[in-house]
């Protein structure tokens, strides 16, 4: 499955200035894809809301890729 996108609920927990991955209990390690907009109200992309991410609790749907 490595390389395709799949979409899912997920709660960032790392450092997101320097960390592309994120975790959910019932789903694999991730790579967020930064090309796409940040659901909800926020219309920067993953990348330029790094302080955001990190700091926020909520669980949010990305579009990711597989690693691994």
């Amino acid at each position: 499955m490595n390389g395709r996108a799949y979409k899912f609920r997920t709660k960032v927990i790392s450092d997101y200035a320097g960390n592309t991955s994120a975790y959910s209990a019932d789903s694999p390690v991730v790579k967020i894809d930064t090309t796409q907009p940040v659901p909800g109200n926020v219309s920067s992309s993953i990348a330029n809301n790094a302080n955001l991410l990190a700091t926020n609790s909520q669980n949010f749907v990305y579009t990711a890729v597989v690693n691994g």
